[in-house]
């Protein structure tokens, strides 16, 4: 991959829900560049219809959009999972994500938030490592043992936070936890304020997916967690169910 076309990846990947729009100065420092070539990697980007850049200020098009709705088409699995996410996210009112695993990362591939004002910063698109939050530990703990040993392999073991697990040890220990208790809970692992529950989507003994609920830790309230881990779990269920009936889509 040339140089160039790894940062114009990068500027685009800048962008998040926090941080919808951005200046060149930004640019520039996130990507280690001068000034004037971020200016003209961003202009390059601009001429592709990808970024808008006007008035100083920089934010991605609506281009990107075809690109999620072609996704979105050929993405068997959130199909068949968003009725039943849309039922619970209307039980619950909190938002809901479905995350799966691409390469050695976790990626939200769909998500229903929250009609609340104060809600979590969770991103169709967002990448995790595989060793930090709910969302992925619960998809680590039923994968197959040479799988996982891959990936296990190229954890960096980043801290994003104080309370990011950051040991093989700790990690592992969770992961049976994990198994035995059929769910995970992450508080303040992966972004400051933000509340993780998620349980996996099996299919023939593997997780194909997460299901789980992101939320502020203002409206975290511990005597409501039995009650999302069983919503949560009766919707993976069900998902699992239509994904029997519907195996060849996923193959």
């Amino acid at each position: 991959m040339s140089q160039s076309f790894a940062r114009g990846l990068k500027i685009l990947d800048l962008f998040s829900s926090d941080r919808p729009v951005l200046n060149i100065d930004e640019i520039a420092d996130k990507i280690g560049v001068s000034n004037i070539t971020a200016y003209r990697y961003v202009h390059t980007l601009c001429d592709s219809n990808f970024l808008i850049y006007k008035n100083g200020e920089v934010r991605i098009s609506a281009k990107i959009l075809k690109y999620l709705h072609l996704f979105w088409e050929h993405e068997h699995l959130v199909s068949i999972a968003k009725d039943h996410i849309t039922a619970v996210q209307g039980e619950i009112n909190e938002t809901i994500a479905l995350c799966k695993l691409e390469l050695n990362n976790i990626i939200c591939i769909y998500r229903l938030e929250s009609s609340l004002s104060l809600r979590s910063s969770f991103m169709v698109g967002q990448k995790m490592s595989i060793h930090a939050g709910a969302f992925a530990r619960t998809i680590a703990a039923y994968l197959p043992e040479h799988e996982f040993k891959v990936i296990q392999n190229n954890i960096k073991w980043e801290k994003l936070t104080k309370n990011t697990i950051t040991s093989y040890e700790q990690y592992s220990g969770r992961l049976s936890m994990i198994r035995e208790r059929g769910y995970d809970i992450s508080i303040e692992e992966v972004d400051p304020g933000v509340i993780g529950l998620a349980v996996p989507i099996l299919y023939e003994g593997k997780a194909v997916a997460s299901i789980g609920i992101g939320m502020p830790t203002v409206r975290y309230d511990p005597h409501l967690i039995d009650e999302y881990i069983l919503k949560l779990k009766e919707t993976a269920e069900k998902v699992t169910v239509d994904i029997r009936n519907n195996k060849e889509l996923l193959s």
